[in-house]
């Protein structure tokens, strides 16, 4: 009879599951941070797009502020 041969040897069992934790765990942490990260930067473009829409808004009500006065006509000449 033959012995298979094994991937892991049985006296290495341990340090596998140690590795392969702390690689679960690494990939876990990173994860949570990245979509905390995704949240927040979330957040932030619509805090601008909130302003940037009421800035276009208080443009909106007072056209008058936002052009420039119209120059006064020339007078035309006598002869």
């Amino acid at each position: 009879m033959e012995t298979r041969h094994r991937f892991i040897a049985p006296h290495r069992f341990g340090a596998w599951i140690v590795v392969t934790l702390g690689t679960a765990i690494a990939a876990l942490v990173i994860a949570v941070w990245g979509i905390l990260e995704s949240r927040t930067g979330f957040v932030v473009q619509q805090v601008e797009l909130i302003k940037f829409d009421q800035r276009i808004k208080s443009l909106e009500k007072s056209p008058k502020a936002a052009m420039p006065a119209p120059a006064p006509s020339m007078p035309a000449e006598s002869k």
